[in-house]
């Protein structure tokens, strides 16, 4: 008997539920801060679940309207384009509602299949 393993589609939803679990999160947004993808994980992880129920709505928004980072504006984008990835970024933000919080990510460099644009790939860890 050959063992079968899961699907495409219960892969995805263990990869969603392990990700969940984790406390991560992931997002997209293009060097002028417009974001074009934001998934359940990092809308929890930024304080924003009770602003937005369906992250498909995140599209379009600035990341900088979203959450008050406590460090210089553009750091890392510069480093982006400078390395093409930032790893283990540790830093304080407030949310929306004033709550401060500590997130660590990994972001790279990506060409974003619609825009075409460089854009930044965020994978945020809730610490």
């Amino acid at each position: 008997m050959t063992a079968v393993g899961p699907g495409k589609r219960e892969m995805d939803a263990i990869r969603r539920e392990a990700i969940s679990f984790a406390g991560i999160g992931l997002y997209r947004y293009l060097f002028d801060g417009t974001l074009l993808f934001m998934d359940r994980g990092a809308l929890k992880i930024l304080g924003l679940e009770g602003r937005f129920d369906d992250p498909a709505a995140m599209a379009g928004l600035q990341i900088g309207d979203l959450i008050v980072y406590s460090g210089p504006r553009g750091h890392l984008r510069k480093a982006i384009r400078e390395q093409e990835h930032v790893r283990g970024m540790e830093y304080p933000f407030q949310t929306l509602e004033g709550e401060e919080r500590w997130a660590e990510h990994d972001s790279y460099l990506v060409r974003d299949g619609e825009t075409g644009e460089d854009a930044i790939q965020v994978i945020i860890k809730d610490i």
